[in-house]
């Protein structure tokens, strides 16, 4: 019994201290979130209010940043006679949150156009990243969650805590006021607004490497979903995001890689990689946000690539 209690009373002490530990960072960072109302993750409650209020038939682009920054929903919308709503905000949402958060709301007609980032197919993205775990408290759903791996909240919140405490975090607070990344700067139909008159601002081209292991449960979850959606009327098109000819040229082998799985499990791509390869010039700040010029072109090709697509499903 001695023996017993000198094993179970230390671990007991280190575990209650390990919770209050646990308890009090996790009140500290909620406290540390930006709970601004204008804040660019809080354009996300118009979106979902948005795509609640539209009705159907409409056309539903779901996605990351590349579609906020590179789409013109107007045009779509006046080329293919059908409301627009672009649910598109930020990669780090992952791809499984962004289909669950619209399925719901889609009707028997719609059509759903999907534009994930080639990195929601590689290493654990599709799950989420910190940017979810900062909109499930903004939204107080905190249920967004819990299909996150353990292991990959853990290093979320640690990045999470990187981005929150940063040493230059005061600076970049400051600098909010004139920032594009703002909930005001969307439009009605969901595109990003904010950059299209300013000139393309200096980024780094040292792009991360794409992880060299496909994602097998991202590819099965987009083919249930296409499969769910046909099931309920619901026509479901994917195409590859727009990226700077220098990033391509860099991940050229991955993307090649991501292609050849998403063939081999059936999904069909509307065109090639290759078709959405723009040069650095037609990027405002990161290689996948379009400036005007490149959300023109863009917005153009993807009319051209519906309307055959479309009309042959009609």
């Amino acid at each position: 019994m001695a023996d017993f209690k000198a094993v179970t009373v230390p671990l007991l002490k280190c575990s209650l201290m390990l919770g209050l530990i646990v308890v009090t960072y996790t009140i500290l960072l909620y406290n540390c979130i930006d709970f601004d109302q204008n804040s660019y993750h809080a354009a996300i409650l118009d979106k979902i209010k948005l795509l609640e209020v539209t009705p159907s038939p409409k056309l539903v682009f779901v996605g990351g940043s590349t579609l906020a920054f590179g789409l013109d929903s107007l045009m779509v919308k006046q080329a293919l006679g059908v409301p627009v709503v672009n649910m598109g905000l930020h990669a780090r949402l992952g791809l499984k949150f962004m289909l669950d958060q619209v399925q719901p709301s889609l009707n028997k007609g719609d059509i759903v156009v999907v534009v994930p980032e080639y990195d929601q197919f590689t290493g654990n993205l599709f799950y989420g990243g910190w940017f979810l775990i900062e909109n499930a408290v903004f939204t107080h759903n905190l249920r967004l969650l819990l299909s996150m791996p353990p292991l990959q909240f853990a290093d979320n919140l640690l990045k999470l805590n990187r981005h929150i405490f940063d040493y230059n975090n005061q600076a970049l607070r400051s600098s909010k006021i004139h920032s594009i990344y703002a909930r005001n700067k969307f439009n009605s139909y969901g595109d990003m607004m904010g950059h299209l008159a300013l000139p393309n601002q200096m980024y780094s081209k040292k792009y991360s490497v794409l992880s060299a292991d496909i994602n097998q449960a991202s590819v099965q979850y987009l083919h249930n979903f296409i499969s769910t959606n046909d099931n309920r009327g619901i026509i479901t098109l994917v195409i590859y995001p727009s990226v700077a000819r220098s990033y391509y040229i860099q991940q050229e082998a991955s993307i090649t890689m991501i292609s050849g799985a998403l063939r081999n499990k059936g999904i069909k791509i509307l065109s090639p990689p290759q078709d959405v390869i723009y040069d650095d010039d037609l990027f405002y700040d990161t290689y996948s946000h379009l400036n005007a010029r490149g959300r023109k072109l863009r917005s153009e090709k993807i009319i051209q690539t519906l309307k055959v697509t479309i009309g042959g499903n009609n």
